[in-house]
């Protein structure tokens, strides 16, 4: 496909982006066995707009008209997170004040993919006045949980390892972190990480979350990016299936990798699955359900599989 087929792919997006800036939103009853148009979240916008600004560290992104658009999307999201930010610094999953997420608690998986983001735009971000607040949010292992709750709410709270290095992608590597990363190290050098997770799918979600973390900073997850790697190169991109193939080929750049067979042959597939129209096909790529219920819900649109697909195209590309 190359760099220059991206501008469809550019174009859906910006077109499709609401003009609050925050994107479609569907969600896959697992009980109706359907797709239901849903009110937005915070969570599908922060994961296309980490993405857009992921594809702009690229300087190179051929066209002025994309990377323009890049720019605008980003900048809207940012806008949108802001207008929905609970003070110092705190978000939930949907948007505060609709009616449908009004008992939903703020959560860290929000609250720090968010402030990554708007580190260098809102100066409570800058200046980190919500960390106080995600660093009481642990358990006595110094795990993170996923919701802000009261102390007293605890045994209805829950540790999820993608949460975990997204909660790291923000505060860094710091020494009330290390435990977390050698936990989450310790748990995929012993192949445990299946089960360790249960908002997301697979565990390549997992490893896209970690490698973001660790691109940006957090060194400790050395300690495991062989193990992922391996297992990553180690799976078969048909079986894998477009969006894992392109979170996949994420990971690997973003741990260093540069095996261009292993990496061009993923991305082949990733491109054959391209729409005419430039975007990429609607598919579950988050869960829930209140924990621990079983799974039954499952979130998914055409513009997180457009962006997560950009990105890999983009990053394989330099």
């Amino acid at each position: 496909m190359g760099l220059a087929g991206i501008d469809r792919s550019v174009d859906f997006l910006a077109g499709a982006q609401n003009s609050d800036g925050c994107f479609p939103e569907y969600i896959f009853v697992l009980k109706d066995n359907a797709w239901r148009r849903s009110r937005p979240t915070v969570f599908s916008t922060a994961l296309i707009a980490g993405a857009l600004s992921e594809v702009l560290k690229y300087r190179d992104l051929p066209g002025d008209r994309s990377r323009a658009a890049c720019e605008t999307m980003l900048k809207k999201s940012l806008d949108f997170f802001i207008g929905r930010m609970k003070m110092p610094g705190l978000w939930k999953f949907g948007m505060a004040g609709d009616e449908q997420w009004k008992n939903l608690p703020y959560d860290l998986d929000d609250t720090c993919c968010v402030s990554h983001l708007l580190k260098n735009y809102h100066p409570y971000i800058h200046f980190g006045m919500n960390k106080s607040i995600i660093m009481k949010n642990r358990n006595s292992e110094g795990i993170f949980y996923t919701w802000l709750l009261p102390a007293s709410m605890a045994h209805r709270n829950d540790t999820d390892t993608v949460v975990n290095a997204n909660t790291i992608l923000y505060l860094g590597e710091i020494p009330e972190t290390v435990r977390t990363i050698d936990y989450i190290c310790e748990l995929v050098n012993a192949g445990k990480e299946e089960g360790s997770f249960y908002y997301y799918l697979d565990r390549r979600a997992l490893y896209y979350f970690i490698s973001r973390a660790y691109s940006e900073g957090a060194g400790g997850f050395s300690k495991c990016r062989d193990r992922i790697i391996s297992n990553i190169t180690g799976d078969d991109p048909e079986e894998a299936g477009f969006l894992m193939n392109a979170m996949g080929v994420s990971t690997l750049v973003n741990f260093g990798c540069r095996d261009e067979v292993l990496i061009t042959r993923r991305v082949k597939q990733v491109a054959e699955r391209m729409e005419a129209q430039g975007y990429w096909e609607r598919c579950p790529v988050y869960q829930g359900e209140e924990y621990p219920k079983p799974v039954g819900l499952y979130w998914g649109s055409e513009c997180i599989s457009t962006a997560l697909c950009i990105e890999a195209i983009v990053k394989s590309s330099f």
